[in-house]
């Protein structure tokens, strides 16, 4: 049987909660780490956000292709007209 709208949202606030605490754990972790790096040693390296993103970038950018584009691009076109049929048809339905 299908959920009710009130039993998805109370999922996705429990979610919502979940991803809230697990951000909140990483943050006093990360906070943990420059404590331990301040104390532990004077050469110890502090990355900054920066650095991370353009590796992160750096990485995507290896992974997407012009061929992948293409597949993803042909998708999204086909799921749209999917979508766009099944609008007309529950128009005709209604």
């Amino acid at each position: 049987m299908a959920k009710t709208l009130e039993e998805l949202r109370i999922e996705i606030d429990a979610l919502d909660k979940e991803i809230q605490s697990l951000i909140g754990n990483r943050a006093e972790l990360a906070s943990a780490v420059a404590e331990v790096k301040k104390t532990s040693d004077d050469k110890a390296v502090f990355t900054a956000p920066s650095v991370k993103h353009k590796y992160y970038a750096k990485s995507l950018n290896a992974m997407i292709t012009p061929s992948k584009i293409k597949i993803w691009h042909t998708y999204s076109v086909r799921l749209c007209q999917l979508v766009w049929h099944l609008n007309r048809v529950l128009i005709l339905l209604i």
